[in-house]
């Protein structure tokens, strides 16, 4: 068996035309002049698709090469963060060789935060409506396991929440989850936060229920006051306001 002897320039030649053909197969799919305008097009096309949920309707994409123009007002900075964040990963990596956006150019406004924070929610017998404000997506699906966990599913559950900044000091969290855990207890009641005051009233045909939601907001947390008007049956009801709680 003989082998034919390579000669130095054969060495030479095979990785670089290796190199000169994925090189061209690259300009034809991504840099080529009938390719840019196709390239462009999928970049926008995803960048658009990862912001398509009701938590982007503010924001507004516009690709230049690889370069991702975002404008629009949005509601908090948690938001705008997470649209860059999207709109970066939409098509993969990035970068010059392996296609992608490169950049975000980021032209948004954020709306001014709350002075005056309310957020609230309602109960009827077999559904649970949400309004007002929440900090932003992660504590209103926190809202809405809890509810879940309770036994209201998304089909009992009627989201009308917005997004803001300006959420008080102190564990606003904890008051939400302890307002909103109480509420689901009664047959019907409703439920504000007025900046760091919880009001909550409502009816429950169960005298031992409404006992317990009472005690349970005799302390709220940190900062936080509770005032509570539930109503049982028709001689018997419960009245907390502050530090001053009367049975009649």
């Amino acid at each position: 068996m003989t082998f034919e002897r390579r000669t130095v320039l054969d060495v030479l030649l095979l990785p670089v035309g290796s190199l000169a053909f994925a090189l061209l197969c690259w300009w034809a799919v991504y840099a080529g002049p009938q390719a840019a305008d196709k390239f462009e097009a999928r970049l926008e096309r995803a960048a658009r698709a990862a912001l398509s949920g009701q938590d982007y309707e503010w924001a507004q994409i516009q690709l230049n090469g690889q370069t991702a123009v975002l404008s629009g007002i949005a509601p908090t900075t948690e938001l705008r963060n997470r649209a860059i964040q999207r709109v970066l990963t939409a098509s993969g990596a990035g970068g010059g060789f392996w296609g992608g956006v490169r950049r975000v150019e980021d032209r948004t406004e954020i709306q001014p935060p709350l002075t005056f924070w309310h957020f609230g929610a309602s109960r009827d017998v077999s559904t649970i409506r949400l309004y007002g404000y929440l900090p932003g997506p992660d504590a209103r699906d926190r809202m809405l396991d809890l509810l879940k966990d309770a036994g209201f599913g998304p089909e009992a559950v009627v989201d009308d929440t917005r997004f803001a900044d300006g959420l008080p000091e102190g564990d606003w969290p904890g008051a939400a989850d302890l307002g909103v855990s109480q509420l689901i207890r009664l047959t019907r009641g409703e439920l504000d936060f007025d900046n760091k005051r919880i009001i909550l009233q409502g009816q429950a045909t169960d005298q031992t229920i409404l006992q317990s939601v009472t005690q349970k907001l005799t302390r709220p947390p940190s900062g936080y006051t509770a005032d509570v008007r539930l109503t049982g049956s028709a001689i018997w009801s419960a009245v907390l306001s502050g530090d001053h709680l009367t049975l009649s």
